[in-house]
């Protein structure tokens, strides 16, 4: 497996074998994470990996919009899929894989100005609300300092 290279640490990976393959690259942050198994969460907080789920992407229950564009059979795939990928966030936020705020928004499901939903998901994992205040801000903290823009003003627009 070629590490990649520093300075790229984070992947968006789906599916087992992505996700797999990114922890060994040498990541420290997965966005979305589906197909996480015990092994895989074990490996992360082992090395101290975020995970940036996107627990509305894949949905456990898709919008009008996506429902409208997909057959019955495309819906109760997109729909299982979502239920594979809560349970296996739930079971790396309970083990204590470090979960950062993140949402797929902007996308056909997933519109904007409804992201707050994805908050609304994480209370479902347990979270409460001092806890999402502390995800936004990790998460700008984190953007700001792997991008070398922190105290520049800019975090803002990174998140």
């Amino acid at each position: 497996m070629r590490r990649i290279r520093p300075g790229c640490r984070s992947v968006y990976a789906r599916g087992a074998r992505p996700v797999l393959d990114s922890l060994h690259a040498g990541v420290d942050r997965i966005v979305h994470g589906t197909g996480l198994d015990d092994a895989r969460i074990e490996f992360m907080l082992k090395h101290d990996i975020f995970l940036y789920p996107t627990l509305h992407s894949p949905p456990r229950e898709p919008s009008a919009e996506l429902a409208a564009m997909k057959t019955p059979q495309v819906l109760a795939s997109i729909r299982h899929k979502g239920e594979q990928h809560f349970a296996s966030v739930k079971r790396a936020y309970e083990a204590g894989v470090k979960l950062a705020f993140s949402t797929d928004s902007g996308v056909l499901g997933v519109m904007t100005g409804r992201n707050a939903a994805e908050l609304l998901c994480m209370r479902e994992l347990g979270m409460d609300g001092r806890r999402f205040v502390r995800l936004r801000r990790l998460r700008r903290r984190l953007s700001a300092w792997r991008t070398g823009l922190a105290g520049s003003g800019l975090v803002m627009m990174l998140t």
